[in-house]
Parts: structure tokens; sequence; C-alpha cells
């Protein structure tokens, strides 16, 4: 199965990641890895958990992109399988700042995200296979 976990680099997302690639799956990680930028204090330390991850598994993939971007959301869902989305806004701080940003993440990402497993036939075909079967 080939998972594709948006926010992969971040806290939950990476969590969610290891645990696919632990069972044997094939998982690629959408991530715009911008904790380092927002986090720029110490970038090694803010890469923490994708450095991690590309360390131990090699059946982890990183797709650099930002979930505001559809074309980079769906260009990384493409093939896949399943999709977990944990893809937000990575701090409080910028959501008090420029609440659009914080929005325009969690929002108009969570729709791109959506809207691409919409337009995944695979995805749609074993999600209508599952509710056939309930």
């Amino acid at each position: 199965m080939k998972v594709l976990v948006t926010g992969g680099a971040g806290f939950i997302g990476s969590h969610v990641a290891e645990y696919y690639a632990r069972k044997g799956e094939d998982v690629t990680v959408l991530d715009n890895l911008s904790r380092a930028e927002v986090f720029a204090t110490n970038i090694e330390k803010s890469l923490y958990n994708w450095n991690l991850l590309r360390k131990n598994y090699d059946n982890i993939k990183l797709a650099k992109g930002d979930v505001r971007d559809f074309e980079s959301v769906k260009g990384a869902s493409n093939d896949a399988d399943a999709i977990v989305h944990t893809a937000t806004q990575v701090a409080v701080t910028v959501s008090v700042k420029d609440p659009r940003i914080d929005f325009e993440v969690n929002t108009l990402g969570t729709f791109n995200v959506l809207e691409a497993a919409r337009l995944n036939d695979a995805l749609m075909e074993m999600l209508v296979m599952h509710f056939q079967s309930i």
C-alpha cells in the first residue's frame, strides 16, 4: 500500500509515517518543512523528525511541497492508496500575528487534500468498496 502523510515531518505526522513504514508500506511525506523557518534558532533541531525518518526508513520519501498548493498535493497523492492529513500551520504565534496564513494552511490545505483524494480514482474506488462492505 502507498500512503501519503501530509505534514509528515511534524510531531503527529512523523509518528503516522513511522507507523506505516514499520508495517512495510511505501510512505510519502508531503511537507514544506516550514517548522525549520518558523523556529530557525536551531535548524537541525527543527528538522529532527524528518531526519530521523530519513535515516531509519528506506520506504519513506519526501515530497517537499505546501498543502496550499493544489498541484503539490495532487502530485504527491497521485498514486496513493491512502492519505493521512496532519498538515497544519505550525505555530500559535503565527496564527496571532497573521491569522490569514493560519486560515489558508488549515482550511485551504484541507480542501486541497480532499479535492486530490476525490480526483484519485484508486482512493475513490477503495472508499466505495469500503462503504459497500458495511
